[in-house]
């Protein structure tokens, strides 16, 4: 997809397309270690003379649980509630067609739901609020936060331009009003890093930061903030190889536990790997992102050792191969790659990212591991097709992905990354490179800790999520989640990771104090390695991940406006 002026979305009367006034949106962040809950409110207003039905669509996160629905209009106070996706629809047309208001929430991908509301009344105010719960990626020395606030249009393929449903690809790119829009964003963040807090940086948006002690809280500054990037902040960690758990009360009788260990890279040695690097070169990658990019790719080449091999593939429309097969890594071969780039540019037409991947993943290889390394803003609309091409090689890949520019869709790289063992990372435009292409090589290189186990040091958990962990590459965070009845221990209790690494096996003790958790606070104890949850009642409690059970309704009466929610 060639390159757009910049657009704003909102709602939008379905009929006639027309605009539905947008006179705010807000975000608000709450976390403690690698949990967080985050609230999006979004106020809309009908200025048409009559009842209208209006619909928008919004990003998520890719992967957070979605806790919460409420629609606050006419005094009331509307709780969504989940149903199966073919109920959900009926019950709404069934509201709209008895005259009723009605609210339905379709999660469209991953990344990207859809409100719908029937029979907004003139003058109207309603303001939809969404609650979910997400975990924040660790890279390296830096957690880090990031909030999508646009949906970035997506290049449709001939054959799934031909045979999609209409509605869904109207959702995956949705109206948008060009130009700036007359409302704006206003976030705040507050974080507490059971690791300590050396420094924070915001590089997307102009911000206040204000650190005390191991507490930080991120305010966006102006009154006219646009919703056309993401917002990103990293928050450098004092202690970022400590492991450490969140403890939070999980209604009365019990307790939920997040564990997080994140092993140091450092103590790994490096291995010699065949490495193929596939670039955008799409009409959508033009400009800033095309050249940040190619400075990545170049850095990327320049890090590799002596015994590696590789080659580039760049796509678009159609794909071009550097090599016809991979190049074992000199001075020559770099040399050659290098001077190459210098003539590739984003002009090869529109996102085709199949067939560039199906070509590399078929083609014959020698006996170093294979490292797909992807360099995309992710601006697809065949993202399923995309990841079950790379989960069918699984076995002898990795794909480690790099989403570049403003608004990269998670699904696609998150989910590329996911499907083979591998890893995402995101490139802001006002981002640093180096550390990024570092962590990708880090992690590729580096041998898999195996036979990844938990030991809970005389807990019995009744839950454990995921019941199977199976191996954990250095570089990388793992995260896991156990329920465990109620009754606090008197003294703290070690928990243990286990694993099997290169020279045996290895053990990761974490500390867990169940008396720091509580209902509803935030732990003030800056050094005990465990915190509180970061939110009301529980960081896991009422959570729901919706792939596939994506509804959300709610309805009223008009003339009776009975059904208020507690």
């Amino acid at each position: 997809m060639g390159t757009m002026e910049q657009a704003a979305g909102g709602m939008f009367v379905r009929s006639s397309q027309a605009p539905v006034p947008l006179t705010g949106v807000s975000i608000e962040v709450t976390g403690s270690g690698s949990a967080a809950e985050v609230c999006v409110r979004q106020r809309f207003v009908n200025v048409e003379r009559v009842p209208i039905e209006a619909v928008y669509s919004f990003p998520l996160e890719e992967g957070s649980a979605v806790c919460e629905l409420v629609i606050e209009t006419g005094g009331k106070r509307l709780l969504g509630r989940i149903e199966e996706r073919e109920k959900a629809f009926e019950q709404y047309d069934e509201a709209l067609a008895a005259g009723h208001g009605a609210f339905l929430a379709d999660q469209d991908r991953p990344n990207i739901f859809t409100i719908s509301a029937g029979n907004l009344l003139p003058g109207q105010e309603a303001t939809v609020c969404l609650r979910y719960a997400t975990e924040r990626e660790q890279h390296g020395g830096e957690l880090r936060i990031m909030l999508p606030t646009t949906i970035s249009p997506r290049y449709v393929p001939a054959d799934m331009l031909g045979s999609a449903d209409p509605a869904e690809l109207e959702r995956i790119n949705p109206p948008t009003v060009l130009g700036r829009v007359p409302y704006g964003l206003s976030l705040t963040i507050d974080y507490t890093a059971p690791q300590g807090v050396k420094s924070v940086s915001c590089a997307s948006h102009p911000a206040q930061v204000s650190v005390d002690g191991n507490r930080v809280r991120v305010e966006l500054m102006g009154t006219d903030v646009q919703l056309d990037r993401d917002f990103v902040v990293n928050i450098a960690l004092a202690q970022p190889f400590a492991p450490h758990a969140v403890v939070a009360q999980d209604g009365p009788d019990e307790c939920a536990v997040m564990i997080n260990l994140f092993p140091d890279p450092g103590r790994f040695a490096r291995q010699p790997c065949e490495y193929i690097f596939l670039l955008d070169r799409s009409g959508s990658m033009a400009g800033g992102s095309i050249a940040q990019a190619l400075d990545a790719l170049r850095l990327a080449l320049r890090s590799m050792e002596a015994g590696d091999a590789f080659n580039i593939i760049g796509f678009g429309s159609r794909h071009e191969m550097m090599f016809p097969h991979s190049q074992p890594y000199t001075q020559a071969s770099l040399e050659q790659a290098t001077r190459a780039l210098e003539n590739w540019d984003a002009n090869l037409g529109g996102t085709e990212l199949l067939a560039p991947l199906q070509a590399a993943l078929a083609a014959k290889t020698g006996e170093l591991p294979r490292q797909f390394m992807l360099l995309t803003d992710g601006q697809v609309s065949n993202e399923a097709a995309c990841i079950a091409a790379v989960a069918a090689h699984a076995g002898s890949v990795r794909m480690f992905t790099f989403g570049i520019g403003h608004g990269a869709s998670e699904f696609l790289v998150r989910g590329l990354a996911r499907a083979c063992g591998g890893k995402a990372e995101f490139i802001h435009p006002n981002e640093r490179i180096e550390p990024v292409v570092m962590r990708q090589f880090a992690r590729a290189a580096a041998p898999l800790l195996r036979n990844v186990r938990i030991d809970w040091g005389g807990l019995a958990p009744n839950l454990v999520v995921p019941a199977h962990i199976g191996s954990l590459f250095a570089g990388d965070r793992l995260t896991a989640y156990a329920r465990v009845p109620a009754g606090d221990p008197a003294e703290p209790v070690e928990v243990a990771v286990l694993a099997d690494g290169p020279q045996g096996t290895m053990r990761f003790p974490v500390r867990v104090d169940f008396s720091e958790h509580a209902e509803n606070a935030m732990s003030d104890d800056a050094g005990s390695g465990s915190s509180r949850t970061p939110h009301r009642g529980s960081a896991f409690r009422g959570c729901r991940k919706t792939p596939s059970l994506s509804l959300i309704l709610a309805t009223m009466d008009p003339t009776d406006w009975s059904r208020q929610c507690p």
